[in-house]
């Protein structure tokens, strides 16, 4: 009926065109959004990224998402190994390279002296090694760990690289870094459909093709 495929076009809409979904995962914890300010520090010392079960507190980020208050990056990248995806942090040293470049932009104007960059807003990050329960995990993996994986999978990775209230970084060049014959990026299945629906909802300011953003920095 029209009025079924109204409420389900709406209910579309409040999925993929507000923070309230995010605001629910964050709040109960169906997913953990990482602080760039956690990542910067990791790679500053050349470390790897730690599995999701690992992470201190002080890395997760349970604030507020409103669209002027976080921005949120979506990663969406080739493993470079089964084991851990990116055990040299050499995928994690781009990431950071772009997160720099947002930090030292914040207030850029541009010719109308308009601000276009993210004013103050805190930089968070969906990668998803730190942000869903790992197998590979030190401690193991519980059954919860399991639940929340699960759930985070099904219910939230759509969402947060489909909103147009996120970030989408495409590493189109990260298989470069595998340790192992992998499949390239744009011939995985998976990092394809991350691919995909980033470009659905989101304006395409919003789907960051990573190494052709970083060109474009190193040349400034």
């Amino acid at each position: 009926s029209p009025e079924a495929a109204a409420a389900e076009v709406a209910a579309a809409e409040a999925l993929y065109q507000s923070t309230a979904p995010l605001e629910g995962f964050v709040k109960f914890r169906k997913v953990v959004l990482v602080n760039a300010d956690y990542l910067l520090a990791l790679s500053a010392k050349g470390k790897a990224v730690p599995a999701c079960q690992e992470l201190p507190e002080e890395a997760k980020y349970e604030g507020p998402m409103g669209e002027d208050e976080v921005v949120v990056l979506a990663i969406s990248y080739c493993w470079a190994s089964k084991a851990h995806p990116d055990p040299d942090g050499k995928i994690l040293k781009e990431i950071c390279e772009f997160i720099k470049y947002l930090e030292a932009s914040r207030h850029y104007k541009d010719w109308n002296d308009k601000v276009n960059g993210i004013k103050n807003k805190k930089i968070v990050v969906f990668l998803d090694y730190m942000s869903l329960p790992q197998k590979s995990a030190k401690a193991g993996t519980t059954f919860l760990d399991m639940h929340r994986f699960n759930v985070g999978l099904l219910e939230c990775v759509n969402v947060l690289y489909a909103s147009k209230c996120t970030m989408t970084l495409i590493c189109s060049d990260s298989d470069k870094h595998s340790l192992e014959p992998r499949t390239s990026y744009r011939k995985s299945g998976w990092t394809m459909f991350e691919m995909f629906i980033s470009m659905m909802v989101k304006h395409s300011d919003m789907v960051i093709d990573l190494p052709r953003a970083l060109e474009w920095i190193r040349e400034k």
